[in-house]
């Protein structure tokens, strides 16, 4: 893959964290810094990055896909296939496990 590629790549992941940014209240008050406030938020920011992951990682999964189809029986283009496919399920299962500890603190501090 190609400096310029990936650097597509990082731009389309980081859009939906540009556009939120537009929406932050600059009248926050220190009395809405509560706990449950706190972690709610680290939930929304997490459900963000969990939405990102979860759809790089399809796109991770269908490019595998069609590198594997392409490949034509070359061992090199197969072992870059598997590679994606390993990196895709990798960053799905990151962030299923960021969900999870997400959840817990929650459940375990309210």
């Amino acid at each position: 893959m190609s400096v310029s590629m990936k650097g597509m790549i990082y731009l389309l992941l980081c859009l939906p964290l540009i556009a939120q940014a537009q929406f932050v209240d600059i009248q926050q008050t220190q009395e809405d810094l509560n706990t449950a406030t706190v972690i709610n938020k680290v939930d929304n920011i997490v459900n963000i990055f969990l939405a990102i992951i979860f759809i790089a990682s399809i796109f991770g999964f269908i490019f595998s896909a069609i590198q594997y189809a392409v490949a034509g029986g070359s061992e090199r283009s197969l072992e870059k296939a598997r590679n994606t496919r390993d990196a895709a399920i990798i960053g799905l299962a990151s962030a299923l496990a960021a969900y999870v500890i997400i959840k817990l603190m929650q459940f375990f501090l309210s």
